[in-house]
């Protein structure tokens, strides 16, 4: 029910089954500042979750012709690209698109593999791992989100887990620079996402990582020594970096 109203129509749960079921209601009419109510009647019912899909019909207004959002007022940050996914708000804030509307994202979540996805070569790119085609795949279901990782070495990893090539470094090294290739090959699958409207959440390091146990060296208020890499992409409007994924003080 929205706000009172039913919208959609009502389904039945099998008697025998004992398997989770999807149910899709189509075309409900959302407005912001609308009451959510969905109930269940018996005793085998029951709701996990919920996923709301907000229609791309409902954005051709706020896409420009290389699929990239635009801004269709003043912007919220002059600072920000017009069409930047931003912060806005405070208390909670929520994300939206700067000079334009707010932004609801669903999308699939695995962040460890998709970067290291096929054969490696020797400059250290990957090839033969489809990440064309998943990116493909996402644009065609209405995706418009994803997470992925940077960082996922075996070594400083304090549940032993990932791989010792699964970094951008040269030669796969924290100690040493960038690789210039690597980095290349990712922001063209990050800007193959960007023109299908899917926001990337983008993970230096997972939540593993121990710096110490890279070689790097920690001050007494838990900082690192260790310079920053730091990579400006500035065309890229739906990028959200972040630093590490629920890492505590002693980790990245």
């Amino acid at each position: 029910m929205i706000d009172g109203k039913t919208q959609g129509s009502p389904w039945n749960s099998s008697r025998s089954g004992q398997r989770w079921t999807t149910q899709t209601i189509r075309d409900v009419d959302l407005q912001n500042g609308d009451d959510i109510l969905i109930a269940t009647n018996g005793a085998r019912a029951e709701i996990d979750y919920i996923q709301f899909n907000r229609r791309q019909a409902d954005l051709a207004n706020e896409r420009s012709s290389d699929g990239r959002f635009k801004a269709t007022g003043p912007l919220d940050d002059p600072k920000a690209l017009p069409g930047q996914i931003i912060v806005a708000g405070q208390n909670p804030g929520y994300l939206k698109y700067n000079g334009g509307g707010p932004a609801f994202l669903s999308g699939p979540d695995n962040p460890e593999t998709f970067l290291f996805l096929g054969s490696l070569s020797d400059d250290g790119t990957r090839s033969g791992g489809g990440q064309e085609q998943l990116i493909e795949k996402m644009a065609e279901a209405g995706v418009n989100a994803f997470h992925v990782q940077m960082f996922r070495m075996r070594r400083p990893n304090i549940k032993d887990e990932g791989d010792d090539q699964h970094n951008p470094f040269v030669d796969f090294d924290p100690a040493k620079p960038l690789n210039e290739n690597v980095l290349d090959q990712w922001d063209g699958w990050i800007g193959q996402l960007e023109e299908a409207g899917i926001v990337v959440h983008l993970e230096f390091y997972n939540d593993a990582t121990d710096v110490e146990l890279m070689g790097w060296t920690l001050d007494e208020d838990g900082g690192t020594r260790q310079p920053w890499h730091i990579v400006h992409r500035v065309h890229l409007r739906l990028l959200r970096p972040n630093r590490g994924q629920e890492n505590p003080r002693r980790h990245v």
